[in-house]
């Protein structure tokens, strides 16, 4: 069993919800990238809710088990120090995300979703919904239809004009150097300052012609 019972002092009892092996395995797996899937939330989602089925959990209950799940996969990944840290960054308790697909609020639009998202496995990326727009629909926050009808609305608008009519030059410039900041983790310990690479940054914009 994954829950024990704990009595305090005023005698009432207490659901304390323990970790789920299976759901540490599947989380393990996403935080490292070993399954290669559409979504790796939406996997997670799938183990959380057959697990949960089984072990006879509501909602609630069932977080529980996500949040202990994810405590014990951090300290199970006996790793360097570095490495660690790096499992620490990407696997903050991200509970609510995967719990809004596994319990979705519109769970007949989320089906739809995910069935549409499944035919197109072998399509490019952007044909499928992704992460994001899944959890807006769980959340019944957007349709199915309307996310559908929005990529195809934009792929038109790319298709028409290139790829200025969806992202100015500015959109891509900052993203651009946003991609060049974090990769380069300026500011932290043993990388360029910030006044270091405003410096570098400025040296070559200066041999723009």
């Amino acid at each position: 069993m994954s829950t024990k019972t704990a009595v305090n002092a005023d005698e009432k009892a207490e659901t304390i919800v323990a970790s789920n092996a299976k759901v540490v395995t599947l989380i393990v797996a996403m935080v490292q990238g070993v399954i290669s899937a559409v979504s790796r939330k939406v996997l997670l989602a799938e183990g959380i809710k057959a697990e949960a089925d089984r072990e006879g959990y509501d909602k609630k209950t069932a977080s529980q088990m996500v949040a202990a799940s994810w405590l014990t996969a951090f300290k199970m990944n006996e790793k360097p120090e570095a490495e660690q840290k790096a499992f620490a960054l990407k696997s903050r308790p991200d509970v609510s995300k995967v719990m809004a697909l596994a319990f979705p609020d519109k769970p007949k639009e989320l089906q739809k979703a995910l069935a549409h998202n499944k035919a197109l496995k072998d399509a490019p990326k952007q044909d499928r919904i992704g992460e994001n727009n899944l959890l807006r629909i769980a959340r019944g926050e957007l349709t199915f239809n309307d996310a559908v009808n929005a990529k195809a609305d934009k792929k038109k608008e790319k298709n028409a004009g290139g790829l200025d009519a969806v992202t100015t030059p500015m959109e891509r410039w900052t993203n651009s150097v946003i991609g060049i900041i974090k990769m380069h983790h300026i500011g932290e310990k043993g990388k360029l300052t910030k006044d270091e690479a405003v410096s570098a940054f400025q040296a070559q914009i200066d041999l723009i012609k």
